[in-house]
């Protein structure tokens, strides 16, 4: 639609221009005799349809790239194979309940989004920032790299948001548990490409606001910002734990 939008423009304000610029010598050029008054306006039309096209041959390579554009969305659908239940491993070839959530990131863009990354830019609690929350990439699914080479038009691709442990086992896995919050309860570890030792990749149960933001080598960042809600229950069905245990939704631009 964008595309559409850019290329109408490029060729409505040629139309527009040329036809005002006839009006405007149809006008000043009443007194002139026919063949004469038929020369002018064919002449500096002429000139003018020149002059457009010299325009477009010296800038095309801009034109072009104005044209062709990557445009990247997120989308969040609560439900397999977006969010999922699955198995973690522990230790001695034991494993434990995990789910995971993953955004859906897609090109919508009518040319290949190069060096794609998506960043969890900030943390919002229901008052104020997050302190130790640390600002970094995620990885994107089944590759485990914080920079996708590219993604073609009208492609689409998964990026790891986060999972969630049973509680039960969180403190068999490095990183995966916070000692100062309920043992009991759950928490969302987001999938950032680096495990702080502050552990700001812990979401402990509440109500917050994280920040999104997607960008690739040839396109402009773009922004979202995500109500997300754990209420720090484990639920052993996903349409529970995707319905109660967690929810993400996003906020209207």
């Amino acid at each position: 639609m964008r595309t559409i939008w850019k290329a109408s423009v490029l060729i409505i304000l040629p139309i527009v221009v040329v036809g005002a610029l006839v009006w405007y010598l149809l006008y000043k050029t009443q007194g002139y005799e026919f063949p004469n008054r038929i020369g002018v306006i064919a002449n500096t039309t002429l000139a003018l349809l020149t002059f457009f096209v010299v325009i477009a041959s010296v800038f095309q390579d801009l034109i072009r790239q104005w044209l062709k554009t990557p445009d990247l969305e997120l989308h969040i659908t609560p439900e397999p194979p977006h969010f999922h239940k699955t198995k973690i491993n522990l230790h001695n070839n034991l494993t434990c309940d995990c789910y995971y959530l993953r955004f859906i990131i897609e090109n919508k863009g009518n040319t290949s989004a190069e060096q794609v990354e998506v960043y969890a830019a900030s943390l919002m609690s229901e008052s104020s920032p997050v302190q130790r929350f640390v600002p970094m990439n995620l990885f994107w699914s089944n590759v485990q790299k914080t920079y996708l080479p590219r993604i073609a038009p009208m492609m689409k691709t998964h990026c790891d948001f986060g999972h969630i442990i049973n509680p039960e086992h969180r403190k068999e896995i490095p990183y995966e548990d916070d000692p100062e919050a309920k043992a009991s309860g759950t928490l969302l570890s987001l999938d950032t490409c680096v495990k702080p030792n502050q552990l700001g990749h812990l979401i402990r149960p509440g109500n917050y606001i994280i920040e999104i933001v997607i960008v690739a080598s040839n396109s402009k960042p773009k922004q979202y910002n995500i109500q997300l809600k754990l209420d720090g229950r484990w639920y052993e069905s996903e349409s529970e734990m995707f319905s109660k245990g967690i929810t993400l939704k996003l906020n209207p631009k």
